[in-house]
């Protein structure tokens, strides 16, 4: 499992700031109470994962932190993660720059660079493609080849 950006950039806001509360993270990020119920829940199985202790939301919309994520942040250790997943511009840009090589690529070739779904790297695809057209640069995929 990996930790994407934005759920990364959450815990290390909870962390360095433990009196927040869900609708301060809303006002303070501008996503809305089911993003940030989601990314919570990302972070939680990234923790236990790592075998570290999860998050709590209590009653009042706060969050209980155990204190050993508060040493983990002061040592830097969340800042570096190496499960980082790219965001959808970074993909489109990654997609770019591996098509340039001269092989011929699957699907499969972009799912385990970028570790996301075919359904992902398809739509993904179709945003590269735009990003070239001005270009006169096509993007050929052939279903029977791959």
């Amino acid at each position: 499992m990996y930790l994407d950006k934005r759920s990364k950039e959450i815990l290390e806001e909870l962390i360095s700031h433990p009196n927040l509360s869900s609708k301060d993270i809303e006002t303070k990020t501008g996503l809305s109470r089911r993003q940030i119920k989601y990314s919570v829940e990302k972070i939680n199985n990234w923790l236990k994962e790592n075998n570290y202790p999860v998050l709590q939301r209590l009653k009042n919309g706060k969050f209980l932190i155990h204190p050993v994520l508060g040493e983990l942040y002061d040592q830097d250790q969340l800042r570096v993660v190496d499960n980082y997943i790219p965001s959808e511009d970074e993909r489109v840009l990654l997609i770019l720059l591996i098509l340039l090589s001269q092989h011929d690529l699957s699907l499969v070739h972009f799912t385990q660079a970028l570790k996301v779904s075919n359904v992902t790297i398809l739509s993904d695809m179709k945003k590269a493609q735009q990003k070239i057209e001005p270009l006169r640069l096509q993007i050929v995929y052939s279903r029977t080849v791959g």
